[in-house]
């Protein structure tokens, strides 16, 4: 994920400089080099996941593999944010191409879902896991809602964030929920939430732009995908999920003339700001002083 969130940075750097150029600006030049870099990128990409992971573990014929009750969901939440954020970047660097924001993206949409089923695609020989129906339906989930709202929107409706924050359990399956934090975010589904926010100002135009009322999900208390068997007899969690009501801050809804700033209000507008929150889980609601 975090590998894309560069991704998405240079790319809006890029075409933030791009669309600040005059309208005869050669766009022969700025598509051969989008095309050779994500190209370039996307080759690299794959070559370094079959090194560093696919090669660990035993190949087989292509299959299918059904993952869908592993991990309460969360995996699936995660497929959805990354295919948003790729498709993201993928519309913005077509626009910097010249491209009408139209065909921009219907390019992004195809783009997005080719590489994410490529993905797939891989993990369908891998004898430890397989190809996922679940995760490619939820992949096209998130390049959908960013290619729906581009299209068909005249404004953003709705923003797809995250938000990570350490928890015990890692420290029981290191292996599966990471040896250190900055593997955690990407491992531990405990310490994660995905939340779809929404600018206020959508509901009623006197309303600040910068401010969002946020719905969040997430859950808790695993230790392995589907139960915890990995952990001693006398070690017991619960697993459940975890429904969030918040507040957040559209950093895009904040006024400025910096490139700069437009460009980082861009791209870590994808990362929840710190507010205080309520919880629904296991039947029960509690209040958080400050949730990230």
């Amino acid at each position: 994920m975090f590998r894309w969130l560069a991704v998405f940075f240079a790319v809006l750097m890029v075409t933030e400089k791009g669309h600040a150029q005059s309208d005869s600006a050669d766009f022969r030049q700025r598509r051969l080099l989008f095309f050779t870099a994500s190209g370039t990128l996307y080759a690299g990409s794959m070559l370094a996941l079959g090194h560093t992971w696919y090669s660990k573990y035993e190949h087989d014929s292509f299959h299918w593999f059904n993952d869908n009750r592993e991990w309460l969901q969360m995996d699936k939440a995660g497929h959805a944010f990354t295919a948003y954020i790729l498709n993201s970047a993928l519309y913005e660097g077509f626009l910097y191409s010249g491209y009408s924001p139209k065909k921009s993206a219907l390019s992004s949409f195809i783009s997005a879902c080719a590489v994410m089923a490529g993905i797939e695609f891989f993990d369908g020989f891998s004898a430890k896991w397989g190809a996922s129906y679940g995760d490619l339906l939820f992949n096209l989930g998130g390049v959908s809602l960013s290619t729906v709202q581009r299209m068909w929107m005249k404004e953003k409706w709705l923003q797809p964030k995250f938000s990570f924050h350490s928890t015990r359990y890692a420290a029981y399956y290191p292996d599966a929920l990471g040896h250190r934090f900055t593997e955690s975010i990407l491992k531990d589904y405990n310490g994660q939430t995905y939340w779809l926010a929404m600018p206020v100002k959508r509901i009623h135009n006197d309303l600040p732009e910068w401010l969002c009322l946020s719905l969040g999900y997430g859950a808790e208390g695993m230790v392995g995908g589907r139960d915890n068997s990995v952990l001693p007899d006398e070690i017991y969690f619960p697993r459940y999920r975890q429904y969030f009501l918040s507040m957040d801050i559209n950093l895009q809804g904040i006024k400025t003339r910096s490139t700069f700033l437009r460009t980082c209000f861009k791209t870590f507008n994808i990362i929840r700001i710190p507010f205080p929150a309520l919880e629904f889980s296991r039947g029960k609601l509690k209040g958080h002083l400050l949730y990230f």
